[in-house]
């Protein structure tokens, strides 16, 4: 694409009712598609080099992105690079602070300039990856991929116009877009799916261990009709023969909680491994399942237990 093409078409999508501001680059904000390369600097006498992702972009980037300067200033409108933009991640490359980092000499694929600017870190993939160092130089003639910041909700009407803007500009390209959420999105596709079918198969389990231990308590009550008629005609109340019931069941349920913990911790652990940012599970998601697997035994054993010691003593002695 020519670059007064581009430029030409910048200043028209931002002409479209709905359409707070547009930007060019190379790769986007998102995606793992970026360039990267090798960059050289003089920090307080020592030089530095490290590897480094490169976005080249229009100088409406920042504001189109709402990518928040922490230091210095943003790029000034050039068709030549005149200053570099990077993030943290770059200056501690560096071993310096943000506010360091301004004025710092770097040179980069044969572009030698001042860093004019520092943003705070964000994530251009997912959660798997540690953010990495990142430069920013103005280069509209390499850009591929244009973004439009959108302020309406009539979303369709607006695209409709930034379709027309597109095909009046470039007639022989096909227009193609997505949404910015919906590319985060992809980025989990496959946790979402993950979790979709550990709910769905915990349900089920849920489901099969009560119906299971409804059998189990049903089967103890019917082998216990004497006992329970016994201690009724002794004075035990309804009460204490459910908690007798339960009792049983609890320590079960403790035992198998015992064993089951540890090792969904150990597997938690090693899934949450594959992230560069991650959570401490903590005691309480441990806490918050054993309570409701016992709830879940307690209202199945006390709905047959309730049963079994309420029922008249004096028939089941004589059954027996």
């Amino acid at each position: 694409m020519e670059k007064i093409n581009l430029r030409d078409l910048m200043g028209r999508l931002d002409a479209v009712p709905g359409v707070e501001s547009s930007a060019m680059s190379n790769t986007g904000a998102t995606g793992s598609n970026q360039w990267s390369g090798d960059f050289d600097a003089v920090v307080n006498g020592r030089k530095v080099t490290s590897g480094t992702g490169v976005k080249f972009i229009s100088p409406e980037f920042l504001k189109t992105y709402r990518l928040k300067l922490i230091a210095g200033k943003d790029l000034a409108s050039s068709d030549s690079v005149t200053g570099f933009i990077v993030n943290e991640a770059f200056a501690r490359a560096m071993g310096v602070s943000a506010q360091d980092a301004v004025g710092v000499s770097v040179a980069l694929w044969g572009r030698n300039a001042m860093i004019s600017g520092v943003i705070g870190d964000y994530h251009s993939e997912s959660l798997h990856q540690a953010i990495a160092p990142l430069i920013m130089m103005t280069g509209i003639e390499v850009s591929f991929v244009g973004a439009v910041k959108l302020q309406t909700a009539d979303v369709k009407t607006v695209m409709q116009g930034v379709e027309k803007v597109w095909k009046q500009t470039f007639p022989n390209y096909v227009f193609e877009y997505t949404f910015l959420d919906d590319t985060i999105g992809q980025f989990y596709d496959a946790e979402r799916k993950t979790s979709s079918l550990i709910s769905i198969f915990s349900v089920v389990a849920i489901l099969i261990g009560s119906i299971g231990l409804l059998g189990l308590v049903s089967f103890m009550a019917a082998r216990r009709t004497k006992e329970i008629g016994i201690r009724k005609t002794l004075g035990a109340s309804v009460g204490s023969i459910m908690t007798l019931f339960s009792k049983e069941f609890m320590y079960l349920i403790l035992i198998a909680f015992l064993i089951a913990a540890p090792a969904s911790y150990y597997f938690m652990n090693q899934w949450l491994a594959n992230f560069a940012y991650r959570i401490e599970p903590g005691v309480f998601p441990y806490l918050a399942g054993v309570i409701v697997i016992m709830t879940v035994v307690l209202v199945t054993v006390g709905i047959v237990s309730y049963r079994a010691a309420s029922a008249n003593p004096i028939k089941a002695l004589r059954d027996e």
